[in-house]
């Protein structure tokens, strides 16, 4: 009975992981200039309609980072 308790909760655990990480995204924008090269200290922001997010700055490959973001539909500007 103990080693079923065990495994149990284990999987109750990884259930629990797993449903968490479905209610959020993470995902990457790479921002280009007009020669399609990486933009570096660009601001991003992501709306949801007219209202902000989250705000990001792009890296020096120009990629702008969101993490743990709701599941929905969004804009960016």
């Amino acid at each position: 009975m103990k080693k079923f308790s065990i495994l149990l909760v284990a999987i109750l655990v990884q259930t629990m992981a797993y449903c968490q990480s479905a209610d959020t995204s993470s995902f990457r924008i790479k921002v280009l200039d007009e020669k399609s090269q990486p933009v570096n200290g660009a601001t991003v922001q992501l709306l949801d309609g007219d209202k902000p997010v989250k705000v990001t700055i792009s890296n020096t490959k120009g990629v702008a980072l969101f993490e743990q973001i709701a599941v929905g539909n969004y804009k960016f500007r």
